[in-house]
């Protein structure tokens, strides 16, 4: 199972999932409140966090059938790197709801992003 983290277009749909996952989500706030890219898509940090968190999906894809695994996938982008950003990055009094709903956005682009990777590239 774990032989799949030896394709390169494994490791291409994670940090392309990563980074256009973040730059989506940041196009999402830009639209609802004029975010500036310079505070999520332009942060290399923000960037570098985003494709982490997607590091163990390719696993958590293997763990079940479809679509069970997607969304084992989807609740891990959108519930770990908010537990992260609450409880260790900030700020502190976050949402819990808004924060996961925003990674959700994260979780959603992505998955789809990672999926067209390994499946066309």
């Amino acid at each position: 199972m774990l032989s799949m983290y030896s394709m390169p277009d494994v490791w291409l749909g994670i940090v392309a999932g990563g980074v256009l996952g973040c730059i989506g989500l940041w196009a999402v706030l830009y639209a609802l409140a004029k975010v500036p890219f310079s505070a999520l898509g332009g942060k290399p940090g923000k960037q570098l966090w985003s494709v982490l968190f997607m590091i163990p999906v390719p696993f958590l894809l293997a763990l079940a059938p479809s679509p069970a695994s997607w969304i084992i996938a989807l609740v891990w982008l959108a519930v770990a790197p908010s537990a992260a950003t609450i409880l260790y990055f900030g700020p502190k009094t976050a949402k819990w709801g808004k924060t996961i709903g925003f990674n959700a956005i994260y979780a959603v682009i992505a998955l789809i992003v990672y999926w067209l990777v390994v499946t066309y590239v």
